[in-house]
């Protein structure tokens, strides 16, 4: 998956995200070139690689805070009378939910275990010509990845503390 290949970018700016598991001491964090038309759904599967996850339990993005959040996700009808309405992922994407620089969401994977990302958006490019010379030859992969020196992650307790 090339999310950002100058054939394919047609002047869909791109985010620069930072994902931090929250808990985790020390921090384990990733950063990711993302396009900001990316849809919530695809962002899932590039959190799964990146993260060292395994695909194997139930998600959602939570935007907001407070009383005020709303939850994206696999909308499950079974649930949609307890007053929690998620909204279908593959409708919204990244720039829906990071508008601009700076703004944090939460991505939260396996309800049981609770494990909670922060994704912050850290740079917006306009274009890949606008990035600096070394981010536009790593851009050229399928997913920028920068990543802490923490690794595995399935080295870490299985419950966040």
């Amino acid at each position: 998956m090339n999310y950002i290949s100058e054939a394919h970018s047609g002047g869909v700016p791109l985010y620069q995200l930072k994902i931090t598991l929250k808990w985790s001491k020390p921090p384990i964090w990733r950063r990711v070139i993302v396009r900001a038309d990316m849809t919530l759904d695809r962002l899932h599967n590039v959190i799964q690689i990146v993260m060292g996850w395994t695909n194997s339990h139930l998600h959602q993005f939570i935007a907001g805070s407070g009383f005020v959040r709303t939850f994206y996700g696999k909308p499950d009808p079974e649930f949609a009378d307890l007053g929690s309405e998620k909204l279908n992922e593959k409708r919204y994407t990244v720039a829906d939910l990071a508008p601009a620089s700076k703004r944090k969401f939460i991505y939260e994977y396996d309800f049981g275990d609770g494990w909670q990302h922060d994704v912050v958006s850290n740079i917006r490019f306009v274009s890949r010509a606008r990035m600096p010379a070394r981010r536009r030859i790593a851009a050229a992969s399928a997913v920028t990845t920068t990543c802490s020196k923490s690794w595995p992650i399935p080295s870490i307790p299985s419950t966040p503390t």
